[in-house]
């Protein structure tokens, strides 16, 4: 009477081993330092079993900033402690392999521990490809992450930056230790990953890429790039991968894949849209035609057939016809692709986009931009446009890093829409460095728009006029900490109805006052208030701005 179970469980058992059929590469993840004793010790043994398994683990080291003296941790010491606080490392040397396959000593683990868990399949396969800029001053890096087997759960795909050796004449730290390897130097785009579907069925994919500009490296021709895919709620670690020069190797012959929606922001005001799209070809044959429909909340679709000309990952940015619509207080847009090279997508899991948006603020006749540029301020440039598609201001692009812009609107009546661009694709911050930017009013507290890590746009619409107008008892209006987040100084901006003191008080979240500072002000506009932050700690404080009998609490992020 056994046997049906028992052979129904072996059935289940290797229909499962089929389903997700692919070879583990492990990872290991490890904490050292260079003024670490004990790492001395153990280091060269670790060394050993990577160096002679090279085709069942890779891995990736972090060097912390304690117990002593480390100039790799100076390197990136934040995204080092992010990795040390989520797997909540006490003292090194200490080794993570594969998330939670073993987390603990440097010492506890042996290549039996690597063969054991290599002979684990696993449901997701990777590929990845990296290349130099031609100034061999920036590295783009390609991830393909495929199913082979259903999987689920709060995946990410994480990608490192490493440098292969880095190599002392003198021993750095205070341990002896001259050569180190696989030193992290960058996440990408930064400590936590790129967002994998909540769920994937067998022969889903998804391609992340990513630019950085190198910095910190003491060889560029030691460049070498780690990624791997885990579940960030359990921290199991489900594949990795080595990075290599050679080009990946598409799925499909034809596929067509639907990149980004562009001219359609959270919010509208008018009863018309044009939208666009980015499409990159990530089939093996050339792109030359696709066949894009949209709709707007359930209408009638918009056809439009585009023609040209792409190769594997090149991408084109189209422009599809207006249409009009009745606007309500929810609305939703649809594009999707219906063929591609004249036959049927050969992989529907990227053909679609889609996006809501409620009706637009109304707000005051002034409204200010705040604006600081990342590390490649070429790429970004914005405009302001009326509803009659009329550009009334505009900027960008700009040649200075970390440049803050500060602009002041004096609009009339109608429907604006604000709109960032990033021409790289990826935002302002992040692998780019620190940019952020915000969209403010005349009215106390309102924000129009912000963003820092937005893609190709950020797009912020309002009406001006759907105010019904300001108190006139207002002391102040517009009162905006920027950056935000900040990292050594931020600048208390605020607009005064009346001569007087301003007073900007920095409290952390247990209403502790940790930094206070005060202007006195004889005219009345806009004003700018300094506060240096440098002996200020990581985290989210709370500004309390007051002047005369009015006061207004705003939120502000320091991250050094």
């Amino acid at each position: 009477m056994k046997r049906p179970i028992v052979l129904i469980a072996l059935l289940t058992a290797f229909g499962l081993q089929l389903a997700a059929q692919s070879q583990r590469l492990v990872l290991l993840e490890h904490f050292t330092q260079a003024s670490c004793g004990p790492c001395a010790t153990y280091n060269p043994g670790v060394q050993a079993i990577l160096t002679a398994n090279p085709d069942k683990i890779t891995y990736i080291k972090y060097q912390t900033s304690w117990p002593g003296y480390d100039p790799m941790n100076l390197h990136n010491p934040t995204e080092v402690a992010s990795r040390v606080g989520y797997y909540g490392v006490s003292g090194v040397p200490h080794s993570v392999l594969d998330g939670n396959y073993y987390d603990g000593s440097a010492s506890g683990w042996n290549v039996g521990t690597v063969n054991a868990r290599y002979a684990m399949s696993t449901p997701i396969e990777i590929q990845m490809q990296h290349s130099l800029s031609a100034a061999q001053d920036s590295v783009h890096v390609t991830m393909l992450v495929k199913a082979t087997g259903p999987v689920s759960g709060n995946l990410v795909a994480m990608i490192g930056v490493v440098e292969k050796h880095i190599q002392f004449a003198t021993a750095p730290g205070s341990n002896g230790e001259k050569n180190f390897y696989h030193v992290m130097k960058k996440f990408l785009p930064n400590a936590l990953g790129n967002a994998l579907p909540a769920s994937m069925n067998t022969g889903d994919y998804v391609i992340f890429r990513h630019s950085w500009k190198l910095a910190n490296f003491y060889s560029v021709a030691q460049l070498g790039v780690v990624g791997w895919v885990q579940n960030r709620t359990t921290k199991e670690v489900l594949q990795a991968a080595n990075s290599s020069t050679n080009a990946l190797v598409p799925l499909h012959a034809n596929d067509g894949a639907l990149r980004t929606l562009l001219g359609v922001g959270d919010k509208g005001c008018s009863d018309e849209v044009e939208p666009g799209i980015i499409l990159r070809n990530q089939g093996s044959q050339p792109l030359s035609s696709a066949e894009i429909r949209y709709s707007v909340n359930g209408e009638t679709p918009v056809v439009h057939t585009w023609t040209g000309s792409l190769g594997f990952l090149e991408e084109a940015t189209i422009s599809l016809p207006s249409t009009g619509f009745e606007l309500g207080t929810s609305n939703g847009i649809k594009v999707y692709l219906s063929a591609v090279n004249g036959v049927a997508d050969g992989y529907h899991g990227n053909d679609t986009l889609g996006k809501s948006f409620t009706l637009a603020p109304g707000t005051s006749q002034k409204v200010y931009l705040y604006l600081k540029t990342d590390n490649f301020p070429q790429q970004t440039s914005w405009e302001l446009v009326d509803d009659q598609g009329s550009v009334v201001h505009s900027g960008g692009p700009y040649s200075q890093a970390g440049q803050v812009v500060q602009q002041t609107f004096t609009l009339n009546p109608g429907c604006y829409t604000f709109t960032l661009r990033d021409a790289g694709g990826n935002g302002i911050c992040c692998a780019n460095g620190y940019g952020v930017y915000q969209l403010t009013s005349d009215i106390a507290g309102q924000v129009l728009g912000e963003g820092d890590d937005f893609g190709a746009e950020g797009i912020h619409a309002f009406k001006v006029g759907g105010y019904a107008g300001l108190d006139e008892n207002l002391v102040f209006s517009a009162a905006v900490v920027f950056p935000n987040p900040a990292s050594n100084e931020a600048i208390l901006g605020i607009d005064l109805h009346q001569p007087g003191r301003v007073e900007a008080l920095v409290m952390d979240l247990h209403g502790r006052v940790v930094l206070r500072r005060q202007g006195d002000f004889s005219t009345p506009g806009e004003q700018y208030l300094p506060l240096v932050l440098d002996d200020l700690e990581d985290g989210l404080y709370m500004v309390r701005v007051k002047s005369g009998n009015q006061e207004s609490i705003l939120k502000l992020n320091i991250i050094h």
